[in-house]
């Protein structure tokens, strides 16, 4: 039975296989520290096959150096033993959502996300430290907490005592910093899709080497912009020389080929630039040079002016158009001289043709468009109720990267260095922004789900938020308010703008409205994150509900009076319920007949009975009558919810009505799947992980180190203070899943077996494991299985539940940790 390796990949081998894919004469044998013989390659030789001239030396080239250069891309490519542990108590919705926040060193995080999440992530923005000598600098080993490291780094003495930070005085000052960015963009870039992009929030200090960094790590030839934000409305007077208003924000993509701009919405200012000045029949509209930059010899030629005049294109330059198609333009009057027939030919562009492409996006960020840093601090402290942290962005900044980025639904957005989590937050707040009732289908045709049009696909990006769980100032503002790290400030804004975000968005239904849901009055519940109407659908994804103002009709309901709604409720051929009640008092309601469940319909006899308001109980049914097996009561009420559809006559599919159908119930009633109701469904909680040392003791990892002996005294190799839940997490990064997938926790005989995205993986930590729960799970038929290796007594047993697989699951592949 094969072990899983529970460690992040070794890049050097990985590439050398590339290489050796490639180019298999390079490769030699080395001997390690240990004297056993390992794959390497010849650079020498390398080199040579890579030239097309004779390699003696190496020559000087252009690039950029520094010390602990290859130190750095040596430890980007080095197989690291951490994990993550799960925090369920300081998650929101942890079961339901698809969001993380994982708290740790980023690069350690980055390296164990590398094979769940390799060519997976669209969007990346990080704004790391911009290293203006007051910085504080990642350290790449947190194994240690954050004040032994201020004494192992040298920062701060055993006493507190500062001795040193990355200041410009330091001769390393850019060196350190280069590598720590070096190293996680190496990683990082494996995270992105083909059609991925990275933004990058940087300022004077260190733009221009970032910038050399991202065009060795993406290439140069995906690099898509150096965009400038006017980061201050109001210059600083105190300025020693120039008051410094702008960041940068570096743009490059994964492959530039892949890559598609998103373009910004139309704007009203932008429109009013068009205008129709011949009365052209198809509107207004504006001219564009008609001339090329290139110079291609068959497009020069000359035009001839409806006033007379020969013009030809500026020197060097051509036309935009060969003269076939210029002559095709100038019939179909697309081409404009001028109001005077004597100017330059120019292209005319329609509004009516462009409208659905947007605008494109400009280099230069303004404020007014974007937002500024003070807005982005105003909008942390009206959140947080203090000014928890320095220097975040604002959102309308995320949201515009998020636009550029061209991000979809289920994308997924990762910031590594989130600080306050406006990341998170503008992810949220662009899914609440296209989750509108209003753009859902109206033909039950185009509906996405089975059941109604309350699902769509529109709003659901997903965010990893990473963040070294940093301590703040005890003397700031936010740790006075009771955050202790910066960790605690990102995660405490996430759920507050998750709330935030769902009440701006339907604050529109006042506090005093109650919502039907079919036949039955559903008050809202006053502060709560959702509604609940006591259906379990409800309670989760904090879901929302409006009426639809069209009654249901575009679905396939039709609204029945309120005396017949109950007419096709009981299938006795006995009349309506609600009628035979309605005309007799003090009677009571009884089946006819055994009416044992499973036994089909047996019909129902009416003696009497009451009526009163619409959809309430009249009357009790005997004692005698729980034959029924309605499930609901003993109350004419719940006889009638046990037989009746919505108010529309709508039961849901014709299987509902089969087989018991004294139990037969509109499927989608008191529920979210109501086609009279929209569900305003979106993902504001999120999953907390935080960075450990591996769950496998050492023994795990170098079982040579002890002889027989010793290991016979070893009875596990996990360490003793971790949980199922903690083992699952590295199992699942280590067989590369994504740490969002659904997880189901089933209790199969006295065992607890995990399920994940249903039976991509089945895991199963307990020590007894007998062969019932090996046969029940091989009938699952997962994909991967998991065991301890502790589970089994001796060899015998893992040979026989192997054999087990093979026999009931033979696609099943079954490994032990």
């Amino acid at each position: 039975m094969n072990k899983l390796k529970m460690h992040t990949p070794d890049m050097t081998d990985k590439n050398i296989e590339r290489i050796a894919a490639l180019f298999p004469n390079v490769i030699t044998e080395i001997k390690d520290d240990s004297g056993v013989a390992r794959k390497a390659v010849d650079f020498d030789l390398l080199k040579q096959v890579l030239s097309k001239e004779i390699v003696e030396g190496d020559d000087e080239r252009y690039r950029l150096d520094w010390p602990g250069k290859k130190a750095a891309l040596l430890k980007a490519n080095m197989p690291l033993t951490k994990t993550l542990r799960p925090c369920r108590e300081e998650s929101v919705n942890f079961d339901a959502t698809g969001n993380l926040y994982i708290e740790g060193d980023n690069f350690e995080v980055l390296k164990v996300l590398q094979e769940s999440y390799l060519g997976k992530v669209k969007m990346i923005y990080i704004d790391p430290p911009y290293n203006t000598g007051n910085d504080f600098i990642y350290k790449d080993n947190f194994a240690v907490d954050s004040e032994q490291w201020k004494v192992v780094s040298g920062e701060y003495d055993e006493e507190g005592g500062k001795l040193f930070r990355n200041t410009d005085s330091n001769g390393r000052f850019h060196s350190d910093w280069l590598s720590m960015m070096y190293e996680r963009l190496v990683v990082a870039r494996d995270l992105l899709k083909d059609d991925g992009v990275i933004f990058i929030s940087i300022d004077d200090n260190e733009v221009h080497n970032l910038r050399k960094i991202c065009d060795e790590v993406f290439g140069e030839e995906n690099f898509v912009a150096e965009m400038v934000w006017e980061r201050a409305y109001s210059p600083k007077n105190d300025a020693k020389y120039i008051s410094n208003s702008h960041d940068y924000i570096l743009m490059y993509t994964r492959h530039i080929e892949s890559f598609q701009i998103g373009r910004l919405p139309r704007t009203e200012e932008a429109n009013a630039r068009y205008l129709n000045p011949d009365n052209d029949p198809r509107g207004v509209w504006k001219t564009s040079d008609l001339s090329a930059k290139r110079y291609t010899p068959a497009d020069r030629y000359p035009i001839t002016t409806p006033s007379g005049r020969v013009v030809e294109p500026p020197t060097g330059r051509s036309w935009s158009l060969s003269a076939k198609a210029f002559a095709e333009r100038l019939a179909d009057n697309r081409i404009w001289f001028g109001i005077d027939g004597n100017s330059v030919p120019q292209m005319k562009r329609f509004l009516s043709e462009l409208r659905h492409e947007g605008m494109a996006p400009q280099s230069i960020l303004f404020y007014k468009a974007v937002g500024h840093s003070q807005e982005g601090a105003q909008e942390v402290t009206k959140l947080l109720e203090s000014g928890a942290f320095d220097g975040p962005k604002p959102l309308r900044l995320l949201n515009r990267l998020l636009i550029l980025a061209n991000t979809q639904s289920n994308d997924i957005i990762l910031d590594f260095f989130s600080g306050s989590a406006t990341t998170a937050h503008a992810v949220m707040q662009l899914n609440a922004e296209e989750v509108d009732s209003d753009k859902l289908p109206t033909n039950r045709s185009q509906l996405i789900t089975n059941h109604s049009p309350l699902s769509t696909k529109k709003g659901n990006r997903k965010f990893i938020m990473v963040q070294l769980p940093e301590k703040t100032d005890e003397n700031s503002e936010a740790y006075k308010a009771g955050y202790k790290t910066i960790a605690d400030i990102g995660k405490e804004r996430i759920r507050r703008a998750g709330k935030k975000v769902v009440s701006e968005k339907w604050e529109v239904i006042s506090m005093e409205e109650k919502i039907r849901c079919g036949c039955r009055e559903l008050p809202r519940e006053v502060g709560s994150e959702q509604w609940t109407v006591g259906s379990k659908e409800l309670t989760t994804n904090h879901s929302q509900l409006t009426t639809k103002t069209n009654g249901g009709s575009d679905y396939g309901c039709k609204e029945l009076p309120r005396a017949d709604c109950m007419a096709k409720g009981n299938g006795s051929g006995q009349g309506s319920l609600f009628d035979s009640q309605k005309t007799s008092k003090g009677g009571t309601v009884q089946p006819v007949g055994p009416n044992t469940a499973g036994s089909g319909f047996n019909p129902v006899k009416h003696s009497g009975g009451a009526s009163t308001e619409f959809n309430q109980g009249v009357s009790a049914i005997y004692g005698d009558s729980k034959g029924l097996k309605s499930g609901t009561g003993d109350s004419t009420a719940s006889l009638r919810e046990s037989r009746i559809p919505c108010r529309y006559g709508h039961f849901g599919s014709d299987a509902t009505l089969t087989g018991d159908r004294e139990n037969a119930v509109c499927s989608f009633k008191n529920t979210v799947h109501c086609p009279l109701t929209t569900k305003h469904s979106i993902d504001i909680g999120f999953r907390v992980y935080k960075t450990d040392e591996s769950n496998m003791k050492d023994v795990f990892y170098h079982p040579a180190k002890l002889d027989q002996e010793q290991l016979a005294f070893v009875e596990s190799n996990i360490k003793e203070d971790r949980t199922p839940e903690d083992l699952l997490t590295q199992v699942i990064l280590d067989l590369g899943l994504e740490l969002s997938l659904p997880i189901e926790t089933k209790k199969i005989g006295k065992n607890t077996v995990f399920i994940v995205q249903t039976n991509a993986l089945v895991a199963c930590f307990d020590n007894d494991i007998d062969f019932k729960i090996v046969d029940t799970i091989a009938g699952l038929k997962p994909f991967k299985v998991v065991f301890k290796d502790a589970s089994f007594k001796d060899d015998k047993d893992r040979i026989n539940v192997e054999e087990r697989f093979k026999r009931l699951s033979p696609e099943t592949r079954v490994t032990v940790i």
